[in-house]
């Protein structure tokens, strides 16, 4: 009988669980953090591969800075 009765228990768990996950508010939340992700890759790449060497380049050859690589701190 203890088997039958935690069988029922397991059953209602996942009963509950599915009309937590049903409701709105928790779909639109994993949405959310999805969409979250992909915009900050959006936003490091535009910043990354676009912004910065936009505003690096001219600072650097104005310095007269060839191989960035090259360039050392002097201590």
């Amino acid at each position: 009988m203890a088997l039958h009765s935690g069988k029922r228990a397991a059953g209602g768990f996942i009963k509950d669980f599915q009309t937590f996950i049903m409701k709105g508010n928790v779909i639109d939340l994993a949405v959310a953090v999805v969409i979250g992700g992909a915009f900050g890759k959006i936003v490091t790449s535009l910043i990354e591969d676009i912004i910065t060497p936009l505003l690096l380049n001219p600072a650097l050859k104005a310095a007269n800075v060839e191989d960035l690589a090259k360039l050392a701190l002097h201590k």
